[in-house]
């Protein structure tokens, strides 16, 4: 990667990118269930059998089909099924044009609780050998570990250089573009791990459900 600009700015890396997946599905008459799992890294990914496994875990669970009571029921989200749920709305909000244009729901509320206190999230692209991780954004500003939430309050939001100097700010090194003008985006959503393990969690619950993916939460 090389990023030039007419004022003299210059940045260039390079980097590797690997990554690996695994699909399976569940078909039993007009019901049918598509499940995957995926690995990725800047190094080679050599061993498959973890991804594998969820997989076959998620197939394995599927097999039990039940009808969902209506009624008030406790919910576990796995991973994958909070990045489904929230990734893609925290994005949104926390993007500094979104913000800038009065779009964001939290645009007015930086310093305040909004979030649930055990929330933390951060942007950092500067982790080492993570897919996601990089010097600088698109536009040569060098990347840094942004706090997005903290202990439920919103701490940042993510600028480019352009919005940044409309917001009378700085650019917090998310600068991204492809074919066309920059733009706010994020790099890399860390949330902070929890204490509790996902066999603590559903240990003692007798009825609830298990949130994997949402089907259709994009488009809400």
């Amino acid at each position: 990667v090389r990023i030039m600009n007419s004022r003299g700015g210059q940045a260039k890396y390079r980097k590797s990118f690997f990554s690996l997946g695994i699909e399976g599905s569940l078909i039993n008459g007009t019901d049918m269930l598509f499940v995957g799992e995926s690995a990725s890294s800047c190094h080679p990914i050599l061993e498959s059998r973890a991804v594998a496994e969820a997989v076959l875990w998620q197939l394995e669970l599927a097999k039990n089909r039940t009808s969902v009571p209506s009624k008030s029921l406790p919910v576990v989200f796995t991973p994958n099924g909070v990045a489904s749920a929230l990734i893609l709305p925290l994005m949104v909000a926390f993007n500094g044009k979104i913000v800038l244009e009065g779009a964001s729901p939290i645009g007015n509320k930086p310093g305040q609780t909004v979030f649930d206190p055990k929330l933390w999230l951060r942007d950092d692209p500067t982790i080492v050998y993570r897919p996601s991780s990089r010097p600088c954004d698109d536009e040569g500003v060098p990347s840094q570990r942004t706090p997005l939430i903290e202990a439920g309050i919103v701490a940042n939001f993510l600028y480019d250089l352009q919005t940044a100097a409309l917001a009378h700010t700085h650019s917090t090194g998310n600068g991204s573009r492809s074919h066309g003008l920059p733009a706010p985006a994020p790099s890399a959503f860390i949330i902070a791990p929890g204490n509790t393990t996902f066999a603590e969690m559903v240990q003692d619950i007798k009825e609830g459900l298990v949130i994997e993916q949402l089907m259709g939460a994009e488009q809400g």
